[in-house]
């Protein structure tokens, strides 16, 4: 089999797309995080609300159902600040390499 042989600047702009992508989706997966965390902790709340008939442990299963909620819009924010900056990164890596 052949070698391909790359020169310095080639293997850097790969080096950096590989290094961009695997950005991406560390934060895809961190949403992925926060929606698995978002619905057990809502499964809880549930739980807690249709196991339990005591005030106390209504207002806990109320909690966990808020928090739950929380949980998800903040995984949402986050993910698309990233995201957004991200590809701003990106957008002005690739205007510094190509001024035209």
């Amino acid at each position: 089999m052949k070698e391909i042989e790359m020169d310095t600047v080639e293997q850097f702009c790969l080096r950096t797309h590989l290094a961009e992508c695997r950005t991406e989706w560390s934060a895809e997966r961190t949403l992925l995080a926060y929606i698995r965390t978002a619905i057990g902790v809502l499964a809880t709340g549930i739980g807690f609300l249709l196991l339990f008939e005591r005030t106390v442990l209504l207002i806990i299963g109320f909690v966990f159902i808020a928090s739950a909620v929380g949980a998800f819009i903040f995984g949402w924010i986050r993910f698309f600040y990233l995201r957004a900056l991200i590809r701003r990164e990106i957008a002005a890596q690739a205007e510094e390499n190509n001024p035209t």
